[in-house]
């Protein structure tokens, strides 16, 4: 967290509220996520699509659900539905954020090596990378202002009490990148 120092005792406090309301997604034993079910739900729905294109909302809805609804078995009695819902949308939330850097990293990687192929063979082809980043880049941002609206919009209900409806929207959306990064990665990736 970048804090500025006029702001230092916010940061404090904004930290410490931080800790404790994502206190519960370590805290209750039956209410975890399986970061390896969630890869294995990946790399089934990729297998099940080798020929073909993936439907990529679809494969993303059903991968995010899949940790969720694994987390949320016994955490509801524990915690109650709400909490429990935006506690394990949280642990998804960050195991699908880890998915998302290993996947951009791979498909950056892929990225590199076909603008050097493109350049051996066609000199005159503009690298694709920087374009790549920046769509990134401004995916991210999209993400944060697509996910500020459902928050806005969800914030009168209990579907928001705990940052249910950002969570779950930042979720999703990360899902579908995943799909789309590891997607490129393979395309990219030369064939021996």
């Amino acid at each position: 967290m970048l804090c500025i120092v006029a702001d230092l005792a916010r940061c404090a406090f904004i930290a410490i509220l931080f800790a404790v309301v994502t206190a519960p997604r370590v805290s209750f034993a039956q209410g975890t996520v399986d970061e390896a079910k969630i890869v294995e739900c990946i790399q089934s729905v990729e297998k099940d699509a080798a020929l073909k294109i993936i439907d990529v909302d679809a494969a993303a809805a059903k991968c995010a659900d899949h940790g969720r609804d694994h987390c949320m078995e016994g955490a509801v009695e524990k915690w109650g539905w709400s909490p429990a819902f935006g506690a394990c949308n949280g642990a998804t939330l960050e195991i699908w954020r880890r998915l998302l850097v290993q996947a951009y990293e791979a498909a950056i990687t892929a990225q590199r090596e076909g603008d050097r192929l493109k350049r051996e063979s066609y000199s005159n082809d503009e690298p694709l990378l920087p374009a790549f980043v920046e769509a990134h880049e401004k995916w991210v941002a999209f993400v944060g202002a697509e996910c500020a609206l459902k928050h806005a919009e969800a914030s009168k209900g209990t579907y928001n009490l705990f940052g249910i409806a950002k969570a779950m929207c930042e979720t999703d959306l990360t899902a579908r990148r995943v799909f789309l990064y590891r997607a490129r990665a393979r395309t990219l990736t030369p064939r021996p």
